[in-house]
This record gives structure tokens, C-alpha cells and sequence, in this order.
């Protein structure tokens, strides 16, 4: 890659924000998609959620992030769902994926996430990792979760799933623990260099947390608590029930739920960080620099002065147009 074609794209990274979706439901207007882009304006943030399957994804923590704080949002599912139930057709396997593709995209739609997929293929139930893996070409599956971190270059990365028998289906299981190493070798100059443009750079995830949400009490992963039932004046209803609007379009799963009111939380457990000590995390982005002027001081040593220059550009034009 020239330098010019690095820095171009390291600009278009940094400096425009993820799209959001046309419309927040049915009632979305011009007004509802300015404010929720003035919400981005508050530092550059962006989390990556990851778990085994389409309806695997926390919906009411999508929308608080993507919705409510403005941040950068993605859900990346290793697998399209191929081996799960369909109680609207005959379709499965392939047929299927298809299927559960198109319901992740309208959820994200509403959510405001991104979305993602691995090679990976649902084959069923498991009972383990081991068995997951015996299925799964797990060093290239590894190298389509490290293209993404490495691409979409999050601040933060949510695992659904922990790594351990607790997570049920083996498939929940391998999630956890490629999530845990990707963690690791998307940061390792090392690991992957042959992977196609940014995804060949490395990208140091500032942290790494663990969902509360299917291991319940007991588990230990209660460190870090999100309000997601928070009444949001601009979308006119909380993100819990934004969440359950997007959580029903996985039809073909029979996932509809009702929308209800009150307090709604999110438990995260904080695993891994490069920012401070694990036992004093106060916020999802506590310790992270968010600023623009803080992701330049992260780029390769030949693309942070060009972008340096690019951004202070960007600054004195939108202060000469105000």
C-alpha cells in the first residue's frame, strides 16, 4: 500500500461517521436522524459486539450505544444462523442463512449497529468447543474476526459469550474464546500480515468485556452496569423498547416481544484492558481517548502526520464556516 492510498483511507476512517439507518422505525423523520447524528459529535467511539449467531446480540445495549451515546456500533455474528429452527417456511441450511441474514440487517436498521459475518457455518447443536472447532477452520475464522477489528478499529469489543461450558452450546462456547484471542492477535504486528490492506496493520482494542446477559447470578460478570430502559424524548420510547422492536425481526426464530416499559439494565464484566485496572472501570469508555487528536497519536508512524494535518484542516474549515 503507497503512502497516499494509506493515508486516504486512514482519512476516511477517522473522519466520516457511520451511517446511520434512514429511518428510526416507522415514524422516523429528518429531525430524529439530525439529532441522533449530533450525538456522534461527542469524540470518536466504537464497540464491537460478538457472538455466535444472529439473535445471539444484546439489542437493548445496541440501541443504548448506537441510539443513545452516539457511539459506533457493529455486531459481528460468526455464523448466518444455517443450522437454527424456521417456523415461517420451509427453508433451511443455506436457504435459511439467507433468511436470518435479511432479519439481522432489518434489526440493525433499527438498532443503528453495523453488522458483520465470519465464514463460519451454523451446523447445529453442539455440546462444546472442541466439537465446534472440529467443524470450524478455526486459524481462518480467528483471521475473519481480527479483519474485522483491525478494519473497523474499535475502542472497545463486547463478547457475548465468555469461553466456558457455562455458554451452553458449543458453538456460544468457541465464540467466547476466538473473541478472547482476537482480542490479542489483532494487536500482534505478527499475526495475520497477510491479510488485505488495514487488516494486515494491527489494532490495540483498549478493552474487552464479557456480556451478563445469559450467565445470570452468580457469574461474576455484574462489574459494569448500562441502563437500557432510560425513556430517550428523541426516539419517543426507551432503547429497551427499540431493542425489542428490532429483537422481533428475527421471525423466523419466533423472537417477537413486547415492548414494556421500565428499568432495564445491562451487566458487563471487564476482562481485558490496555487503559487501567480491571477492578476500577467506571464506564464502558472510562480511560479511553475518544478524541480525534488521541486516535491520530495511534497510527502507523507515516500516516499520523498527513492525518495530523488533514484533521487540523477539517478544524479550521468548520470554524470558518460557523
Amino acid at each position: 500500500m503507497t503512502m497516499t492510498r494509506r493515508t486516504l483511507v486512514w482519512m476516511v476512517g477517522l473522519l466520516t461517521a457511520a451511517p446511520l439507518s434512514a429511518q428510526v422505525g416507522p415514524q422516523g423523520s429528518s429531525v430524529v436522524e439530525v439529532g441522533l447524528a449530533l450525538r456522534q459529535l461527542d469524540g470518536v467511539k466504537r464497540v464491537l459486539m460478538i457472538g455466535a449467531h444472529p439473535d445471539d446480540e444484546d439489542s437493548s445495549l445496541l440501541a443504548a450505544l448506537a441510539r443513545g451515546m452516539g457511539v459506533e456500533t457493529a455486531y459481528l455474528s460468526l455464523t448466518r444462523g444455517d443450522g437454527g429452527q424456521n417456523i415461517i417456511g420451509p427453508e433451511l441450511g443455506e436457504g435459511l442463512g439467507i433468511i436470518r441474514t435479511g432479519e439481522l440487517e432489518a434489526a440493525r436498521a433499527l438498532d443503528g449497529a453495523d453488522q458483520f459475518f465470519t465464514r463460519a457455518f451454523d451446523y447445529g447443536f453442539s455440546k462444546s468447543a472442541d466439537e465446534a472447532f472440529a467443524h470450524w477452520p478455526k486459524e481462518q475464522v480467528l483471521a475473519d474476526i481480527v479483519a474485522v477489528i483491525r478494519t473497523y478499529r474499535p475502542q472497545v469489543i463486547i463478547s457475548v459469550w465468555a469461553g466456558t461450558p457455562r455458554d451452553g452450546h458449543g458453538q456460544h462456547q468457541a465464540s467466547g474464546i476466538l473473541a478472547n484471542e482476537a482480542f490479542e492477535a489483532a494487536a500482534d504486528p505478527g499475526r495475520f500480515r497477510d491479510l488485505p490492506g488495514l487488516a494486515a496493520e494491527p489494532w490495540g482494542v483498549s478493552k474487552l468485556y464479557h456480556s451478563a446477559r445469559f450467565r445470570g447470578p452468580g457469574s461474576g460478570a455484574d462489574g459494569l452496569t448500562v441502563q437500557t430502559g432510560i425513556f430517550d424524548p428523541l426516539l419517543g420510547r426507551s432503547y429497551y423498547q427499540l431493542a425489542m422492536e428490532s429483537r422481533s425481526q428475527h421471525r423466523s426464530q419466533e423472537m417477537g416481544a413486547a415492548q414494556a416499559l421500565g428499568d432495564r439494565t445491562t451487566g458487563l464484566q471487564l476482562v481485558q484492558s490496555r487503559v487501567g485496572g480491571i477492578n476500577s472501570d467506571t464506564g464502558i469508555f472510562a480511560g479511553v481517548d475518544t478524541t480525534l487528536a488521541g486516535l491520530v497519536e495511534r497510527l502507523p508512524r507515516d500516516a499520523a502526520p498527513a492525518i495530523g494535518r488533514s484533521i487540523e484542516s477539517y478544524r479550521l474549515a468548520v470554524q470558518e464556516a460557523g
